[in-house]
C-alpha cells in the first residue's frame, strides 16, 4: 500500500525550493532579499525533518548522518576551500574561480552556505 502524502508538507517543500532557486540567482547577494532566501531555505527541510522523523536504532542514525550527510559535504566543501585558495593565492587568471577572500571562504564552511552571501542580522547584509 502507498503512503498517503500531506498535502501542506509537499506545498512548503514547493516554497522551500523556490526559495533555493531564488536566493542562487539574485545577482545582489548583499540586499535584504538576498540574504532573507538564503536564511530561510535550508530551516524549512530541517523543520519538515524534524517534523517527518521517526525513531530508528541510533547506530542506523549515525551511519546516516555520516554516509548521507558529512561526508559529502566536508568532500565538497573541501575542494572549494582548497579551489578558492589556489586561486586567491597562486593562480589569478582562468576558468577556476574563488567564491571570495580566505576569511569568507571559511566563514562559507563553517555556517555550511556554499558561499559567501551575508547572513541576516550581520553587518554585512545591507537592506
Amino acid at each position: 500500500m502507498a503512503k498517503k502524502r500531506i498535502l501542506w508538507i509537499d506545498i512548503v517543500r514547493a516554497w522551500g525550493m523556490l526559495f533555493i532557486i531564488w536566493g542562487h540567482t539574485l545577482k545582489g547577494w548583499e540586499s535584504y532579499q538576498g540574504a532573507f532566501f538564503l536564511t530561510v531555505n535550508v530551516p524549512i527541510f530541517f523543520a519538515l525533518s524534524g517534523y517527518l522523523y521517526h525513531p530508528q536504532k541510533i547506530v542506523k542514525q549515525a551511519y546516516k548522518l555520516v554516509f548521507n550527510l558529512l561526508v559529502p559535504y566536508f568532500f565538497t566543501a573541501f575542494l572549494i576551500v582548497l579551489i578558492s585558495l589556489i586561486v586567491n593565492h597562486i593562480h589569478q587568471r582562468g576558468v577556476l574561480i574563488s567564491i571570495g577572500s580566505d576569511k569568507e571562504v571559511i566563514k562559507a564552511f563553517l555556517f555550511g552556505m556554499g558561499g559567501t552571501a551575508p547572513l541576516i542580522g550581520t553587518a554585512d547584509c545591507k537592506k
